[in-house]
């Protein structure tokens, strides 16, 4: 998950300057809701083409919770549930964002949909990992109608939904980074708080739940990209601690810090699983930029020092 700015893609027109059909579903929902009826009523209108062409955009064709590549399997979301919050038996669904933009983010069924799903951790070994293969999943994840908050529950258009204070992150408002790390010395990429602080890791750990960012499969994903990453590092040192072995030069400490940018590549905002990328890159680019400075400073003093047998002599 990495933070976008919604304003960089212009709002959808069917949304913002509602076409009759549109129109038409808001007043329905309207009705529909100040009447006797119980039942959640069915919109449609959220997921037409433009609006997905335009959370595509947004998002580089992203889900927006765990950065998979959607290709053609993007699910339209509400971040706020409209048909129904779990755990608020009397609570009929934040109905009025059904149609608003600010509410509407591209997803893939897994983090979307409620369903059964195995989940890995730090400490799972790849021979529990395959055993999770044969097995049923017994535990449910992925959001469905989750919405938990920390402040006061919105039941109606007038009330704040600033005062929810939400605890899952909305990329389009929250900044991931401050919330969330991957491991990135472990057999899997885990995501993970990324600090202690209370206020933080609820948060965080509220997002990694919700939206079960450590189910299997996309674990698996991540973990493909996360040993690629693991496979070009180790061929950047190599090439440097063999060069170091015969003698060291400054073309090959350069060489080695291009090889960091070409890693760079894998963190921008289009690549999948980008923001897991840019937390081991830059990781690998502090470390590697210590020892080629280490590098650098020897050969600059190999190259000020004298000559073996040399003596100064001093001037008359």
């Amino acid at each position: 998950m990495r933070h976008v700015n919604r304003s960089s893609v212009a709002a959808p027109a069917s949304l913002t300057n509602p076409s009759a059909a549109v129109s038409a579903e808001r007043s329905e929902a309207v009705a529909h809701y100040a009447g006797i009826s119980t039942a959640s009523y069915e919109f449609s209108k959220y997921k037409e083409f433009d609006v997905k062409s335009s959370l595509d955009t947004l998002f580089d064709n992203k889900c927006a919770y765990c950065e998979y590549q959607l290709g053609d399997g993007m699910e339209v979301e509400h971040f706020r549930p409209k048909g129904r919050v779990d755990g608020e038996p009397t609570h009929r669904g934040y109905w009025w964002l059904a149609l608003q933009w600010e509410n509407l983010l591209p997803s893939c069924s897994g983090c979307n949909q409620r369903r059964y799903q195995h989940l890995v951790t730090v400490t799972t070994t790849e021979t529990e990992y395959a055993a999770l293969q044969g097995k049923k999943p017994r535990t449910t994840a992925g959001k469905g109608n989750i919405f938990p908050i920390s402040g006061v529950r919105a039941f109606a258009p007038t009330d704040s939904l600033l005062d929810e204070d939400h605890d899952v992150l909305d990329p389009t408002v929250d900044d991931p980074g401050q919330y969330l790390t991957w491991s990135t010395n472990t057999t899997f990429s885990i995501t993970l708080p990324l600090t202690a602080d209370p206020a933080f890791a609820k948060r965080a750990l509220a997002t990694i739940n919700v939206f079960a960012l450590n189910r299997t499969k996309l674990v698996q994903l991540r973990t493909g990209l996360l040993r690629e990453l693991r496979l070009r590092a180790v061929e950047i040192e190599n090439d440097l601690s063999e060069d170091a072995a015969n003698g060291g030069s400054e073309f090959a400490a350069r060489n080695a810090l291009r090889g960091v940018d070409a890693l760079k590549r894998y963190c921008q905002p289009d690549k999948p699983f980008s923001a897991m990328a840019r937390v081991f890159v830059e990781d690998f680019a502090n470390r590697l930029t210590a020892r080629v400075a280490g590098i650098q400073s020897t050969a600059a003093n190999k190259a000020a020092a004298p000559p073996a047998g040399y003596e100064a002599v001093g001037l008359p």
